[in-house]
């Protein structure tokens, strides 16, 4: 995809001693507590988990008469432990339960069974390092529910601890937990390590389980695209005709997916699956895609540079792949403008133009070469250059709008000849795909240069209408609140667009902002 953005003791104690030291230390000091983590996947209770305090309460109850009718002398930690514990289950103080369900598991360390319950209450107190040592003590003690293994992979993966997560998944399946949710997590996992062999099979497993659940078929298709482009269609074609919104999307796919395997190199099919996945942003799959093409033909110089390309997008350096590339096709088309194309990331703006005029020379009718000659220029301070080959560009693909939003961008982001050039590209563009919200966002950023906050207000919210995860018309919506006064709604924008765009020049900028104007 061409992108350029301007932004470019005792026997009681001995009991405790042994029990307490596989306790977190902040246990006894107070809670402390991890951020709430916005994955679908992470840890939430179920109606069934939610009634497990009311089945806990049965297990205190006679630890609590014992305490209430004096049978027996008891430390007055414990008492107030079983007491603070039984309050909080009974009022769903979860941080109050696993502490207090901690403190009676010291005291009690026979009752193996109140370790499940301490960390599954840690757990949804949102501290997942207490639960993870909760939850283990109970595995390693062999009292342990198919849930609470399912918890303790969910601990393990709000720590980040992979590996842990997927072995408290797998055990939780292997236990007869619900298989669906089971399947859901360890798709999650295998996809973060990369083990598409390992999640293509779960895929399979998901799509057996719910025949009609058009995204595993759809997600199966996909990955299998990276591995088998031939075997991805079929799950592909079914996924749409259980879900029409996969219509259009399966249709694109069809077109890079359907050669005859007897007509086509496999490494050609695999590179050409690869462009289709990494179109439709899927670049972890493009890049696994490109790389099994290299292992099948080590020679194919477009795959190393497409290769290198998918390993800059999943922020990777990307070098090593592109230079392999070109030494084994110094002319290769793909491997000059790829290569041409991370040089210019870098800054490297004369070096990216050698690599990028080269490319131009061997395809002089290629749109995205002319617009990427024109970024570099812009880099280098040559206005009027890019404003010439931007201008070649849109001569040479006059029907496709990403290069009148290029043209608009460096116009209006630059404040170049806006109401000549910019405004009338960005409303060009927007003539061709109505509502795009990259087109919203730079006509009504444009009023915004031109002191016009009311029609900047106007597009930008239509623009974020469109696509309310669109951070650069988040930032431009706070700039124009700011200009209006409004600074606790500009702050509120400045800070979903630096979240949304973390690590980017928008969502740096945006950061900035919030440092300045927060109260």
């Amino acid at each position: 995809m061409i992108n350029f953005t301007y932004y470019n003791a005792s026997v009681w104690e001995v009991s405790i001693r042994e029990v307490a030291s596989r306790l977190p230390r902040r246990f006894f000091g107070g809670f402390s507590s991890v951020s709430e983590r916005s994955d679908p996947k992470a840890y939430n209770p179920s109606m069934s988990d939610r009634r497990r305090p009311l089945l806990w309460l049965l297990v205190l109850l006679p630890l609590l008469a014992a305490v209430f009718l004096g049978l027996s002398p008891r430390p007055a930690g414990l008492d107030r432990a079983l007491q603070g514990a039984h309050l909080s289950l009974s009022s769903g103080a979860a941080e109050g339960a696993a502490r207090n369900l901690a403190r009676v598991a010291a005291y009690l360390p026979w009752r193996i069974t109140i370790w499940e319950q301490a960390g599954l209450s840690a757990l949804e107190a949102g501290d997942a390092a207490a639960a993870a040592d909760f939850l283990q003590s109970a595995a390693d003690a062999g009292h342990i529910s198919p849930a609470g293994l399912l918890a303790l992979g969910d601990a393990g993966w709000a720590l980040g601890d992979l590996a842990a997560a997927t072995r408290g998944w797998t055990e939780a399946l292997q236990r007869g937990h619900d298989p669906i949710r089971t399947l859901e997590r360890l798709l999650e996992a295998h996809k973060r390590a990369g083990d598409y062999t390992a999640a293509i099979s779960v895929l399979q497993a998901l799509s057996t389980l719910d025949p009609q659940d058009a995204g595993y078929r759809y997600q199966l298709g996909l990955m299998l695209a990276a591995r088998e482009p031939q075997a991805a269609l079929g799950f592909l074609l079914e996924a749409a005709e259980l879900d029409d919104a996969l219509l259009e999307t399966v249709r694109t796919l069809e077109q890079d997916l359907a050669a005859d395997p007897a007509d086509e190199d496999p490494a050609v099919a695999l590179v050409n699956a690869g462009r289709a996945l990494a179109r439709l942003g899927e670049w972890g799959l493009a890049r696994e895609a490109f790389r099994q093409s290299t292992q099948v033909n080590p020679n194919f110089a477009d795959a190393w540079a497409f290769l290198g390309e998918a390993e800059q997008q999943n922020g990777l350096s990307g070098r090593e792949s592109l230079s392999q590339a070109l030494a084994l096709d110094p002319a290769s088309l793909a491997a000059n403008l790829l290569y041409g194309m991370m040089l210019k990331r870098a800054g490297d703006y004369d070096g990216a133009l050698t690599y990028l005029e080269f490319a131009a020379a061997a395809d002089p009718e290629n749109p995205a070469v002319l617009a990427e000659i024109a970024g570099a220029l812009a880099g280098r301070g040559d206005v009027n250059g890019a404003l010439d080959y931007f201008s070649q560009a849109i001569e040479k693909a006059p029907d496709n709008p990403a290069y009148l939003l290029l043209l608009s961008q460096f116009s209006i982001y630059n404040d170049i000849q806006v109401d000549g050039i910019g405004l009338p590209a960005a409303r060009r563009a927007l003539a061709m795909q109505p509502g795009d919200p990259i087109g919203l966002d730079l006509i009504g950023y444009a009023y915004y240069l031109r002191s016009d906050p009311a029609s900047a207000r106007r597009f930008l919210l239509q623009s974020l209408q469109s696509n309310p995860n669109y951070a650069p018309a988040r930032l431009h919506l706070g700039l124009v609140y700011l200009e209006e006064g409004k600074t606790e709604m500009a702050v509120a924008q400045f800070a979903l667009a630096a979240e949304l765009a973390p690590g980017s020049r928008i969502g740096d900028q945006a950061a900035e902002f919030v440092r300045r104007y927060a109260p």
